[in-house]
């Protein structure tokens, strides 16, 4: 069954560790999101499928005015207890990703992580983001790319019916773009995000307790370019594709 339910994410909430093994956190959307102002403090932003709060939070320090929406109950429980946590105020929305309720022209940015593959028909999640966005205003997409061993794991899991987020399908950065481009935007940047053996490295980093190295500005660079080669673009686990409503 081609579906993603309240209750596949009430298993992948109530098991966070395990999930959390599938998709390390990392900061690439802020890092994206915060390249696309020069000054985060009182730009309207929305994130759908805000999940646990990892990326919404920090936009939030930065003085960014966030929403969060998710249709699971599961995620805005999360969500409150995070905001709790870190002594924050932040709207919080429980809805549908396809009829968000919020007025036409509300945000200057809207984004998502890992949401768009859950959905059979995803222009019409890209076309309400767009009517909510501001004329101009920036939309960023990240999900998994499609030539992964992660597509391949994930394909054998949702065969065995245990894939815990249900129903998903993946994208190469070329469909992504174009996507983006039928539902009302013009594509402004794409980006690779980690291949698997680098995944992999960190994660063993972290049990062993070993410090990450602070990035140089030549690695910086390198990396960058690296990451929006045309032909490496194809290879990264993830992609997040930005683009400007027309």
């Amino acid at each position: 069954m081609k579906s993603s339910t309240k209750e596949n994410w009430r298993e992948v909430y109530a098991d966070l560790s395990r999930y959390q093994n599938l998709y390390l956190y990392q900061q690439q959307l802020v890092e994206i999101i915060g390249q696309q102002f020069a000054d985060l403090r009182g730009k309207h932003i929305l994130e759908v499928g805000c999940g646990k709060g990892n990326e919404i939070v920090q936009l939030a320090k930065r003085g960014a005015a966030c929403v969060g929406l998710d249709f699971s109950e599961s995620a805005m429980e999360l969500m409150q207890q995070r905001l709790a946590k870190e002594s924050l105020t932040m709207p919080l929305a429980r809805g549908d990703a396809r009829r968000l309720p919020f007025q036409a022209g509300t945000f200057d940015l809207v984004y998502s992580q890992g949401v768009l593959e859950h959905f059979t028909q995803p222009g019409e999640v890209l076309q309400e983001q767009c009517r909510v966005l501001r004329e101009g205003a920036i939309i960023v997409v990240e999900l998994p790319n499609k030539w992964t061993l992660y597509t391949i794991y994930k394909k054998i899991l949702m065969a065995a019916n245990k894939w815990l987020p249900g129903w998903e399908t993946q994208y190469s950065p070329r469909e992504l773009k174009s996507l983006l481009e039928q539902n009302g935007f013009r594509i402004l940047d794409c980006v690779g995000w980690d291949f698997l053996v680098l995944k992999i490295l960190r994660k063993l980093r972290k049990k062993l307790g070993w410090r990450d190295k602070a990035e140089s500005a030549f690695v910086r660079t390198v990396r960058e370019k690296l990451q929006r080669n045309p032909i490496l673009l194809n290879f990264f686990v993830s992609i997040t594709v930005v683009g400007k409503k027309i």
